[in-house]
C-alpha cells in the first residue's frame, strides 16, 4: 500500500519492522532486499547504501542468521549477498582512492574480508583477494599487503592473477623492509628473498621472474649464503631468455661466492666468464681482472702449502699471461722465482728473475732479486754472471 501511494520511507521502514521482530525467519532476507529495493525506488542513495551494508553485517555467512537455516538451500540470498559485499567493497575502494582517507580505506579492507570470509572458494575469491591487497598497498600497509599477495598466489587454484600477485608481494615486502633497521630488518631480509625465490621458480614465464632470480642471487651473496648463491645464479646463467646483463651478474655472483668458499679454480672459471661479458671501457672490469689474478695466485698458495712446488710455479707463471694488468703480477713472478730456486731449476730461474729485474725496476725487491740472481748464476756454473 505504502509502495503504491510512493511513499517509500514508509514501505521501507514497514519492511524493515517485519526483519526487526523475526530476524530468523526464512523470509527476513527476502525483506531486507525489498527494503533496499524500495529506497533505490525512492532514489535515496545514501539510504540505499546504509541498507546493503545493514544487509550483509545480519546476512554474511558468520552470522547467527545461518545458525537456522541451509546456505546451498537459500541461493538468492546467496547471490545478491555476494553482488552486495563487491559492490560494497568496490565503493569504498573508488572512495579510498578519490580522498585518501583512512576511514575509506577500512571499510573497503573490511567489505573485502567479509566477502572473503564468506566465500573463500568462490570463483571471484582470488580476484577479490587480490583487489584487498592492492588496497591495503595502496594505503601504506606493506606487510598485510604483502601477506595478502601472497595468499593470492599461492592459496589458491591457478588463476591469472596469481603471477602478478607474487611479484607484488614481492614489491611489497621491499616497501616495508625500507621502513626497518637492525636485527628485525635482517630476518625480514632474509625471509624477503625466501618469498622472492618462490615467485621466481613459481612463476618462471613471468617477465619479471629472471630480473627477481638474478636479484635473489645478489642478495644471497650479500648475506654470505655462498652455495645458494651458486645456485640460484646457475639457473639463470642456464636460462637461455636471461639478457647478457643477467648473465653477467649470474656469474659474477657465482665467481665471488666461489673465491669465499676458497674453491678457486672455479672462481676463476667464473671470472673468466664475468669478463668475456665485459666491455673493454667497464669501469668495473679493473677489479674483476683483479679478481681473477687473485683466484690464480691463490691456486698456487694452495699447491705450494700442498708441497706441489712445480705446480706452484705454474699458477705463478700464468698470471702475466691471463692477467698482464693486475697489481699481483710482481708478486706471483717474484714468487715463481723462488719455487726454480727451489726446484733447482738454475736457467729458469735466472729467466725470470732477469724479467722481474726489466719489468719492476722500482720494486723493493730488485735488491733482493739481484742476491737471488747472482745464486742462480753460480749454481748454474756461470760464475762470469754471477760475479757481475
Amino acid at each position: 500500500l505504502y509502495l503504491d501511494k510512493e511513499r517509500f520511507n514508509d514501505a521501507a521502514e514497514t519492511f524493515n519492522a517485519f526483519v526487526e521482530h523475526n530476524p530468523f525467519h526464512a523470509q527476513a532476507p527476502a525483506f531486507q532486499m525489498r527494503v533496499i529495493e524500495t529506497y533505490r525506488q525512492g532514489k535515496f542513495p545514501t539510504l540505499v547504501l546504509q541498507g546493503t551494508k545493514d544487509f550483509v553485517d545480519r546476512y554474511n555467512l558468520q552470522s547467527e542468521y545461518w545458525a537456522h537455516h541451509d546456505p546451498a538451500a537459500s541461493g538468492q540470498v546467496m547471490g545478491f549477498l555476494k553482488v552486495t559485499m563487491t559492490d560494497l567493497s568496490k565503493h569504498y575502494h573508488a572512495l579510498a582512492q578519490k580522498h585518501r582517507k583512512p576511514a575509506d580505506y577500512a571499510e573497503a579492507t573490511h567489505w573485502y574480508r567479509s566477502f572473503l570470509g564468506s566465500f573463500p572458494e568462490d570463483d571471484a575469491a582470488p580476484g577479490m583477494n587480490f583487489l584487498l591487497a592492492e588496497l591495503l598497498f595502496e594505503s601504506g600497509q606493506y606487510a598485510n599487503a604483502a601477506n595478502e599477495y601472497i595468499t593470492t598466489a599461492y592459496d589458491y587454484p591457478a588463476h591469472d592473477q596469481a603471477a602478478d600477485a607474487g611479484y607484488a608481494s614481492v614489491l611489497a615486502r621491499n616497501k616495508y623492509e625500507d621502513g626497518l633497521a637492525g636485527p628485525e630488518k635482517q630476518a625480514w631480509h632474509a625471509q624477503s628473498i625466501e618469498n622472492a625465490l618462490r615467485f621466481a621458480t613459481g612463476f618462471p614465464e613471468h617477465e619479471q621472474a629472471l630480473a627477481v632470480l638474478t636479484r635473489s642471487a645478489e642478495q644471497l651473496l650479500a648475506i654470505q649464503q655462498n652455495p645458494r648463491a651458486i645456485e640460484v645464479a646457475g639457473a639463470v646463467i642456464k636460462n637461455t631468455a636471461a639478457t647478457a646483463t643477467q648473465q653477467r651478474v649470474a656469474w659474477t655472483v657465482q665467481a665471488h661466492a666461489y673465491f669465499d668458499l676458497d674453491d678457486y679454480l672455479h672462481a676463476e672459471q667464473a671470472y673468466q666468464q664475468v669478463l668475456s661479458l665485459t666491455g673493454a671501457d667497464d669501469e668495473n672490469k679493473p677489479a674483476i681482472t683483479e679478481r681473477l689474478a687473485a683466484s690464480i695466485y691463490k691456486q698456487g698458495e694452495a699447491e705450494k702449502a700442498a708441497g706441489d712446488t712445480a705446480a706452484a710455479v705454474a699458477h705463478f707463471q700464468r698470471i702475466r699471461s691471463t692477467t698482464p694488468t693486475a697489481s699481483i703480477v710482481a708478486t706471483a713472478e717474484y714468487d715463481a722465482a723462488a719455487g726454480l730456486l727451489q726446484l733447482q731449476d738454475w736457467n729458469a730461474a735466472a729467466g725470470m728473475l732477469q724479467q722481474f729485474r726489466t719489468a719492476f725496476p722500482d720494486d723493493p725487491r730488485q735488491g733482493e732479486v739481484t742476491r737471488r740472481l747472482a745464486t742462480a748464476y753460480l749454481s748454474a756454473d756461470e760464475p762470469l754472471q754471477a760475479a757481475v
